[in-house]
């Protein structure tokens, strides 16, 4: 299994939308989250990739591109994709070769629920790999996590903007109350 420090292994899949996904030309752009899930449309793998759904726009904030990877058939992947309103890619690993490249299948035959967190360098600087199938890494976990890797003075600034976009947040919920 890659390790942190370590260089991610490189591949290319199409997504749910039938775009190339090239990880060594995506990481030029940012940090990349891949998350692994067992299956398309099950509980626990819908409300894991709602919830990076829900936060995506605190991923991007943070320079983090969100991608889930399963071996579901493009077709269902495509279906999930949409009933669901995913704004990020799902990736089809249709043959395994990544879940395998990452070391993530089960001995049920599905990847395990992991993420891996890779930066601009294709390092691994974060992973974690469910014990259970049935536990997840939430967004609020993982944006904890992303925000400890960042420079001292671009954190501060982070989190400054992100308290004065929670109390605009709440400006407006408050005016649409009355």
């Amino acid at each position: 299994m890659p390790e942190i420090g370590e260089k991610a292994p490189d591949f290319n899949a199409l997504d749910n939308n039938q775009q190339r996904f090239i990880l060594s030309s995506q990481v030029k752009k940012g940090k990349v989250l891949l998350a692994f899930y067992p299956a398309d449309n099950t509980p626990v793998c819908t409300a894991q990739l709602c919830d990076y759904r829900d936060h995506l726009e605190d991923f991007k904030g943070l320079n983090v591109q969100v991608v889930g990877i399963s071996i579901s058939t493009h077709e269902k992947q495509s279906e999930f994709a949409k009933k669901q309103e995913f704004n990020f890619p799902l990736l089809n690993d249709y043959d395994s070769r990544i879940t395998h490249k990452y070391d993530v299948m089960s001995f049920t035959g599905h990847p395990k629920r992991a993420v891996f967190l890779i930066d601009e360098n294709q390092k691994i600087i974060f992973k974690h790999v469910e014990f259970l199938a049935i536990t997840r890494r939430t967004s609020d976990e993982l944006l904890e996590k992303i925000k400890s890797f960042l420079p001292k003075e671009e954190k501060a600034q982070k989190t400054e903007s992100s308290v004065a976009s929670d109390a605009s947040n709440k400006e407006e919920n408050t005016q649409a109350a009355h």
